[in-house]
């Protein structure tokens, strides 16, 4: 049996649109567990490269109940921000935060280009690297 979908004859697409931004920009994983819109917790502010994240993320496997947990790096001060680290701890390139999040850095540290090169077999840089890597 096919489910009621009746409710999104009232959607608009501006109404879907803005819901699915909020989830893609405010919603934390959970591991092979999807996702989660976590009260509160969507308003830290990401590090910056230049500074460190006063937050992380409880690994899954130490909750009980699939919950979501931080604890705190270092000592935090009254009054100081508190940030975190998006993308469950790992750096980011500006491309990925602007996809996601919507929002860079001026510079950061893990900015990647991919460059495809070739070299025509009659380039003495290729026969020079071809002879070296057997």
């Amino acid at each position: 049996m096919l489910p009621d979908m009746r409710w999104m004859q009232k959607v608009t697409l501006d109404e879907w649109q803005w819901a699915l931004s909020v989830i893609w920009s405010r919603a934390f994983s959970l591991g092979n567990k999807g996702g989660a819109l976590i009260p509160l917790a969507d308003m830290f502010n990401m590090a910056s490269p230049a500074d460190e994240a006063k937050l992380t993320p409880l690994a899954q496997d130490k909750l009980e109940n699939g919950g979501v947990g931080f604890y705190a790096a270092t000592d935090i001060s009254k009054g100081s921000q508190i940030f975190v680290q998006y993308g469950g701890g790992n750096p980011l390139p500006n491309a990925q935060l602007l996809l996601d999040y919507g929002f860079i850095f001026d510079t950061s540290p893990y900015d990647v280009a991919i460059l495809r090169l070739s070299l025509s077999e009659n380039d003495p840089l290729a026969k020079v690297l071809w002879s070296s890597n057997p």
